[in-house]
């Protein structure tokens, strides 16, 4: 396995577990409420987590010399991902959230060094370290609006 002395993924480690320990704070009694926008922190975390696992499989399918898809309307792709996870539970959205976000990292992680600067799509600027610090971004900014309603 390649190791990669990044700050950044460094920060997307530890950002990962205070996501998760902020989910897992989460009021009992708070996790139907709408907070965000409208959504429930279990539409928030299964976003998360459709994020995670899409961004997970872009680099793998890259990696592999695999054409990729753009993810589009991101607007569009978020309300896909909040009706998938209309009927399940926290406890399970919140098992999704741990295993999608270490997939992100061991993905990432396994990446060669030389691919890391590489564009990822044709006619997109995007390359495997702004994937990550988009997800390093994302996951921040979930962390302030989940903290904000404890």
């Amino acid at each position: 396995m390649t190791k990669h002395p990044d700050d950044v993924l460094k920060q997307f480690k530890q950002s990962r577990l205070d996501l998760l320990a902020a989910v897992k704070n989460f009021p009992t009694a708070k996790e139907s409420r709408i907070f965000y926008g409208d959504w429930t922190i279990r539409e928030v975390v299964g976003h998360i987590s459709a994020w995670d696992i899409y961004f997970s499989d872009l680099l793998s399918n890259f990696s592999s010399g695999k054409q990729v898809e753009h993810w589009g309307n991101i607007f569009e792709f978020n309300k896909n991902a909040v009706t998938l996870c209309k009927n399940k539970t926290l406890k399970k959205l919140t098992d999704e959230l741990e295993k999608s976000g270490k997939q992100f990292n061991l993905t990432y992680q396994n990446l060669p060094t030389k691919a890391l600067e590489q564009k990822i799509f044709l006619k997109k600027k995007y390359t495997p370290k702004d994937i990550l610090k988009i997800e390093l971004d994302h996951y921040l900014s979930q962390i302030k609006q989940i903290e904000k309603r404890y």
